[in-house]
């Protein structure tokens, strides 16, 4: 039987053990991509990185990411390792799950649960809406 991809169990049902993943890595790409939750996605050079300041104030961590044009702040749990990806420049690709995921979650892993993006000089703070 052929399958396609959109006859496949998701990969939750198939195997549940798995956990979710907030980013990926490889130190071989140049850029990284940042997925909002409204399915818009952002691809900033990595050299366009100006700088990354890690909050780790609990209950909730931010990671702020200023890049020449945009502003990236990530809200989440136990950011301090793709912290260090960023550090590393292994960091592809980011989005966010919502705390409903939890449970999906291995323990102690990253967890990003909100992503903002605003353009540098931009008055306005909302989810991506002011890029």
């Amino acid at each position: 039987m052929i399958r396609s991809a959109h006859s496949r169990k998701p990969v939750l049902e198939d195997k549940p053990e798995q956990a979710l993943a907030c980013w990926g890595q490889t130190p071989e790409c140049s850029a990284i991509a940042v997925e909002l939750e409204d399915g818009r996605m952002f691809v900033f050079p990595k050299s366009d990185l100006l700088f990354a300041e890690y909050s780790g104030a609990a209950p909730v961590e931010k990671l702020r990411l200023s890049f020449s044009s945009h502003e990236v702040l990530l809200t989440g749990h136990a950011l301090r390792a793709l912290t260090v990806g960023i550090q590393t420049g292994s960091v592809v690709w980011v989005k966010s799950f919502s705390e409903a995921f939890g449970a999906f979650l291995t323990v102690g892993s990253g967890h990003v649960t909100s992503i903002e993006i605003q353009r540098n000089g931009s008055e306005s703070d909302s989810k991506g809406d002011s890029v």
